[in-house]
């Protein structure tokens, strides 16, 4: 299992990425600010 990265939150972010997969019945997004890993979804 990987470690998932997140910034310090009193940081500000110079890129927030959101991917978006669309389904009949459901959105799934995630989420990666600079360059960490993927936030689950």
């Amino acid at each position: 299992m990987s470690a998932i990265t997140e910034p310090n939150p009193t940081e500000l972010s110079a890129a927030i990425k959101l991917g978006i997969q669309a389904h009949a019945k459901r959105f799934c997004v995630v989420r990666q600010i600079d360059g960490s890993t993927l936030q689950p979804v």
